[in-house]
């Protein structure tokens, strides 16, 4: 495995309606497992579609082939990776942070979760510069510890959504990463963000065993599949419930 020939990779199928040239960033939106035949076994296919702002699948890198609408592909996860990079702007730096852009198959300055290794091979098209693969790594600065009160469950998928009640000293609620309507792109932080429970310890009850109850969680990442995570890793980051108060009445609230 190389920069140029990466091999941490997953069978993509093109959903955008348009080619996707070589090097460019893709998003996932849903996973189709094929049935398994007399002669073939069953395939697990990632659709893709072109990166804009509000999906939040995870992003991989395709390869150097152009991939046609509708068709079959390699979508890549490798950390060390070249990826095509908007040509309008100047080639970045070493350090600099860049990322996917609303409606683009290129990155670009100021985005997240590619950090530059400052080297730029701009003697083919598209233009292209190698990055190191980091997620979402701006978020590791900010929020990672929350009390949550449960306003809605799911015992089937072990989740809840979470009412954020508080987060780490010196932040604000703008600083907690995952919240529902910036998930979306839909304004102004909600104060709801969705928890998930990997051990299976916390949140196996009943809606009516769940509503109203305190907890805290922490924002994680996790290269391991579990009821927190399907598909195939990178993972995007979760909110892991830790710690859960007993239902009513038999532990107090704390005056909430």
């Amino acid at each position: 495995m190389t920069a140029l020939f990466p091999a941490v990779s997953t069978l993509i199928v093109n959903d955008s309606g348009m080619p996707i040239p070589p090097r460019s960033v893709v998003v996932a939106v849903s996973v189709e497992t094929t049935a398994a035949t007399e002669n073939n076994e069953s395939i697990t296919l990632t659709h893709v579609d072109q990166y804009a702002t509000g999906l939040a699948g995870n992003v991989m890198v395709t390869g150097q082939v152009t991939i046609d609408t509708g068709k079959r592909g390699l979508g890549y996860f490798d950390q060390f990776v070249y990826v095509a990079i908007d040509p309008t702007i100047a080639s970045p730096v070493a350090g600099e942070e860049w990322g996917p852009q609303n409606g683009s198959w290129t990155i670009s300055k100021g985005g997240m979760g590619f950090i530059a290794q400052g080297h730029s091979d701009n003697g083919g098209e598209p233009k292209r510069s190698l990055f190191f693969r980091s997620p979402k790594p701006s978020e590791g600065s900010g929020v990672t510890t929350i009390r949550f009160l449960v306003i809605s469950s799911d015992p089937k998928t072990l989740t809840v959504l979470g009412e954020v009640k508080a987060w780490d000293a010196g932040y604000t609620l703008y600083d907690v990463p995952g919240d529902l309507n910036a998930a979306f792109g839909l304004g102004p932080p909600l104060g709801v963000v969705e928890v998930c429970d990997p051990s299976g310890c916390y949140f196996d009850e009943p809606y009516d065993m769940l509503f109203g109850r305190m907890g805290w969680a922490k924002y994680t990442s996790s290269l391991t599949a579990d009821s927190c995570r399907t598909g195939y890793p990178p993972f995007p980051p979760k909110w892991e419930v830790f710690s859960l108060c007993c239902a009513k009445p038999l532990c107090s609230f704390g005056g909430e």
